[in-house]
């Protein structure tokens, strides 16, 4: 183990002395053929209930535009976030063409007890309009 350790702070060491940049990718940037829009494809296998904001952003590539938001008494939070479509062709569709989800802080399990979501999570995938 040490010498694992030790082979990679010579790798770092001579990559700073070089001046040489490591090119990686984040998951949003690997997401992002599409930027500003979500495809098809994306929206079918990619976005589904349960993912956190952050995991659907680095699934997709684009935060969307939140349009609605409530803050109950009780603690609970919802809001829809809109996802502008992209057309066969890989770029932004028509403003009007969007899908949404809907996050929610709080669900209900089985037995209609509550379950709090630190991060929210979402609730409800809207439909796709073709484009």
């Amino acid at each position: 183990m040490h010498i694992i350790k030790h082979s990679m702070a010579v790798l770092a060491t001579v990559t700073m002395a070089l001046g040489l940049t490591a090119v990686v990718a984040s998951p949003a940037q690997a997401a992002n053929a599409s930027p500003g829009c979500v495809t098809y494809r994306e929206w079918k296998y990619k976005m589904h209930k349960g993912m956190t904001r952050a995991q659907v952003y680095a699934a997709v590539g684009t935060n969307g535009t939140v349009t609605s938001y409530s803050e109950y008494s009780d603690g609970e939070k919802d809001w829809d976030v809109d996802y502008r479509q992209c057309n066969r062709y890989g770029n932004p569709a028509a403003s009007w063409h969007t899908t949404w989800l809907a996050f929610s802080n709080l669900t209900y399990d089985r037995n209609y007890n509550n379950v709090w979501h630190r991060p929210p999570i979402v609730t409800y995938k809207g439909i796709w309009m073709s484009v």
